[in-house]
């Protein structure tokens, strides 16, 4: 009846015309945005990061693993035009932390400082923690690389590694050295050299480098195993003396200290500056995040930083840091089981 009435009214006509015009050119616009507005779908790609993002370091406050997270997560910031806050979640060896960051809500608002503990030993002891597989959580990147040192104070009469060793096998068991925690990457330095050095000592965990630092220094425990960019001040003023540190060459900061390897003893771990995210990031999260990261990294203020904090740089991101984790775990299997036998 519409149709017959609008063939005999032409302003009818033009009406209904008219209406079916601005229908038409309202579905384009929901379909397709307009030139202020993009798309639902766009808006979406183009809002992160929209507030404030949380990065979880999983140590206290003060060490050296710590100062390196914050390094990052300010320089993150910048790059993505927001504040990145860093978050002390302490405890289990690093687990406490690296799991509050990857069982977060995937929104890319937490990220999270991946301890090697967390990362790359723990998953070889409880295959049913938050960070089992690399399938578990987003690995963002490898930032940097660095040696531990063994550590005793400056007052202590072992002036070289080889009288810790030689008073180590006189009184078996009553060396006690502080680490950061009973699955951490520093107790797996201390069986190391305590199996090349046929000595027996006894790893105390503590929750992150200050605390077991403030140990040492307390005259709580006689030694320390960490990161040695942690120490340099300590050992430059004489309170602390380091008697030998990890890795093939020696350290730049502490020229002085030999490598364990050096000394004959194979100890062939070091430190690791890990990010970690929770999986099931959006796909422009994902991106944006990996694309900040590689700038970061290549960038000469984050070389220069490493540079001037005993740390070698590294640009693993996303694919890369997958691999450099399996081979990490096939690396430290074999002294897992010196690990879990002393208990």
């Amino acid at each position: 009846m519409f149709n017959s009435s609008s063939r005999h009214h032409p302003r009818l006509a033009r009406f209904a015309s008219a209406l079916a015009v601005v229908a038409v050119g309202a579905l384009a616009l929901t379909a397709c945005g307009t030139a202020s507005t993009p798309p639902e779908d766009d808006q979406a790609d183009s809002a992160w990061p929209e507030r404030r993002i949380e990065y979880i370091i999983p140590y206290d406050p003060g060490g050296a693993t710590d100062a390196a997270g914050r390094a990052f997560a300010e320089r993150l910031g910048e790059e993505l035009g927001t504040t990145v806050v860093p978050v002390n979640q302490p405890g289990g060896s690093g687990l406490v932390g690296v799991t509050a960051a990857v069982t977060a809500e995937p929104d890319g608002y937490t990220l999270g400082f991946g301890s090697p503990g967390g990362i790359l030993i723990q998953p070889l002891i409880d295959p049913t923690i938050a960070t089992a597989t690399t399938d578990d959580y987003t690995p963002v990147a490898l930032m940097g690389t660095g040696p531990f040192s063994l550590m005793v104070r400056g007052d202590a009469p072992w002036e070289t590694l080889e009288d810790f060793v030689d008073y180590a096998k006189e009184h078996p068991g009553e060396l006690q050295i502080a680490t950061t925690g009973g699955a951490a990457i520093n107790t797996f330095v201390i069986h190391a050299f305590a199996d090349a050095a046929d000595i027996e000592v006894t790893p105390i965990p503590f929750d992150g480098s200050a605390e077991g630092q403030r140990a040492l220094l307390g005259g709580q425990v006689p030694a320390f195993v960490a990161s040695a960019s942690g120490v340099i001040g300590l050992v430059d003023s004489g309170d602390l003396r380091a008697l030998a540190v990890s890795g093939s060459e020696p350290f730049a900061q502490l020229p002085d200290v030999p490598t364990f390897d050096s000394e004959g003893y194979a100890v062939p771990f070091e430190g690791a500056y890990l990010t970690i995210a929770p999986k099931g990031l959006p796909d422009d999260v994902r991106e944006k995040l990996f694309a900040a990261t590689e700038k970061i990294l290549a960038s000469d203020d984050w070389k220069q930083w490493c540079a001037e904090n005993g740390t070698t740089p590294k640009e693993l991101v996303g694919a890369d840091l997958t691999a450099w984790i399996a081979d990490q775990q096939t690396a430290l299997k074999p002294y897992l089981e010196l690990v879990q036998a002393a208990g």
